[in-house]
């Protein structure tokens, strides 16, 4: 299957990347790992990824109409990195083609540079390979949202080491191509506060009556959380999320925080000792309650999921970081073997066997 091969020539030469001394070698299979599925997902037929054949096609045809992009600007409907990305990609190409690479281009970059910045924690090509099978498909739908949440998953490491400022100037870049990355503000340093806290920390007590109050909260506070959407004008569009479904199941997210879950209780101290090395002494706190926090959300509120898409990113170095938890060698072994398994299984049954997205069977433009 195409999927597999480019996902595999990728992870390939980030590989030799990674195990390299030489810059200028470094350099080159970085930007090769970062153009194969680049250049895949921009030579994709508009017909691929449900949003790439609703606006993604109807805007990278009215760009065509305009000779100057302060023209198309306004009449665009977008946020004004995508519509710059939709310009410049259609004049560059001739087509909707073009736009699309530039997105795939961005997003893969973004990503790489996240991975590569968490190398201590695990293998950049680990990193890749979980984000593949979890969200690559994806990016070929939501093509907006899935740029703003890979420029957040670059600056992730501001945020590790308390540098509020910086990264807040990534959410402003993430909000340039997606409006309800703002919403990250109040839920990635919320959390961070809350985790970095003394109260968090040191008092046990305090910290089991806040995972509770935090995850009844969420779970019961659906009304009162649709009426703030609801008020703020570039998110009342997603309140049709977080209404009343017959559909609250778990979801496929929820087997990975489960699986998290599990390796954070398992292997406390340990886990703390990864985090730890990785940027800060806080980090394995933050990332335990934002792997709550997002399960009951999914179970509670499944369908204010669009806004929860950003977090989700940061679990893909979790997901990559699970075999590190596991002191012993063979088990370790078997961690990765299972983690694999898992996130290939439900890659194969989202998107190949039950064709979410419409990105499956990939046709070339």
């Amino acid at each position: 299957m195409i999927y597999v091969y480019v996902f595999l020539a990728s992870i390939f030469f980030a590989y030799f990347a990674d195990h390299s001394k030489d810059k200028a070698v470094i350099v080159m299979f970085s930007l090769i790992s970062i153009l194969i599925p680049a250049i895949f997902g921009g030579l994709r037929h508009y017909t691929i990824g449900i949003d790439s054949s609703g606006y993604g096609i109807s805007i990278s045809r009215a760009a065509m109409g305009y000779s100057s992009f302060l023209d198309f600007l306004p009449r665009s409907s977008v946020e004004p990195g995508c519509a710059l990305l939709f310009y410049y990609g259609v004049k560059m190409w001739g087509d909707y083609t073009g736009a699309f690479f530039l997105f795939q281009l961005i997003t893969m970059t973004c990503i790489y540079i996240g991975a590569y910045k968490h190398r201590k924690l695990t293998p950049p090509p680990i990193t890749l390979l979980v984000f593949f099978l979890m969200f690559y498909n994806r990016m070929f739908n939501e093509i907006r949202q899935g740029i703003a949440a890979s420029i957040i998953f670059m600056g992730l490491d501001t945020l590790e080491n308390k540098q509020y400022s910086k990264f807040i100037i990534y959410i402003a870049a993430a909000t340039l191509f997606h409006y309800s990355a703002a919403a990250n503000i109040p839920l990635f340093l919320g959390m961070l506060i809350l985790t970095t806290s003394e109260t968090y920390l040191k008092n046990g007590s305090s910290r089991f009556i806040i995972i509770l109050s935090t995850i009844a909260f969420m779970m019961f506070a659906r009304p009162a959380m649709s009426l703030v959407v609801n008020n703020i004008p570039f998110l009342a569009k997603y309140n049709f999320y977080i209404i009343d479904s017959r559909n609250d199941g778990a979801t496929p997210m929820v087997i990975y925080y489960l699986g998290e879950l599990l390796m954070f209780m398992f292997y406390g101290r340990h886990a703390k000792h990864i985090f730890r090395g990785m940027h800060g002494e806080d980090n394995a706190s933050f990332y335990f309650f934002g792997t709550i926090f997002c399960m009951a959300f999914n179970l509670g509120v499944q369908f204010f999921q669009r806004l929860l898409f950003y977090w989700d990113f940061a679990h893909v170095l979790i997901l990559a970081a699970l075999p590190s938890f596991v002191k012993e060698k063979n088990l370790r072994v078997m961690v990765f073997i299972v983690t694999l398994v898992v996130v290939f299984s439900l890659w194969w049954r989202c998107f190949i066997f039950r064709g979410y997205f419409w990105t499956y069977p990939f046709k070339f433009a």
